[in-house]
């Protein structure tokens, strides 16, 4: 299976998009706080694949940036049409860091190159997770990091970031029927976002 790979181009425009979304929002607050995060991880997390798996999605360096772009943009998108009054800074927030934790700690990185060469040539593992890290849920991770950085979250951005799996993830049940309009729509701009990618992936092979 072939790797992908953005070109520099590709990579300066998701760079030059991303910091874009974070300098619009409004609250300056959030803004501070994220700034300040991207002062510290923002090579990481520009760096980031989105997935360890050729199989899955955005797996390439920039892949995370490339991913959280997109997710925001059909988020933007699905608001419109069924939740209008959403909050735009609540918008950018959870799409462009609800998988914030995928970058890692402001130690340790979350992926690693694979170093297991039948791993990669057999089962398209590009990278590997982290043994140095502490096991977090991705989306607990995110959250953390967020909170380390003095990103406040209301109570719906909060929930929308931790449940943005969806109901594929067993601990999310409780959340059924109670996401709100921010949580549903996240993970449907989410799991768009992961079959639009796969699928242009699957046509370059």
């Amino acid at each position: 299976m072939r790797a992908m790979k953005f070109s520099e181009n590709k990579l300066n425009a998701v760079i030059e998009s991303y910091l874009g979304l974070i300098e619009s929002i409004k609250n300056p607050t959030v803004k501070v706080g994220l700034n300040n995060l991207m002062e510290v991880m923002g090579e990481r997390l520009f760096e980031a694949p989105a997935s360890h798996n050729l199989a899955y999605h955005n797996c390439c360096i920039g892949g995370l940036a490339e991913h959280s772009l997109r997710v925001y943009g059909n988020l933007k998108k699905l608001s419109s049409q069924f939740a209008p009054d959403l909050s735009e800074d609540s918008m950018i927030l959870v799409a462009l860091f609800h998988d914030l934790g995928k970058v890692g700690s402001m130690e340790e990185p979350y992926y690693i190159t694979q170093t297991n060469d039948w791993a990669r040539d057999n089962r398209g593992d590009h990278w590997m997770h982290n043994p140095k890290l502490e096991f977090l849920g991705g989306a607990q991770r995110s959250l953390r990091v967020l909170g380390q950085f003095g990103v406040p979250t209301t109570e719906l951005e909060y929930k929308a970031i931790l449940i943005h799996d969806g109901q594929y993830i067993p601990e999310n049940k409780p959340y059924s029927h109670k996401e709100g309009k921010l949580g549903l729509l996240l993970h449907q701009a989410d799991m768009l976002a992961c079959t639009v990618e796969k699928e242009k992936w699957e046509k370059i092979q």
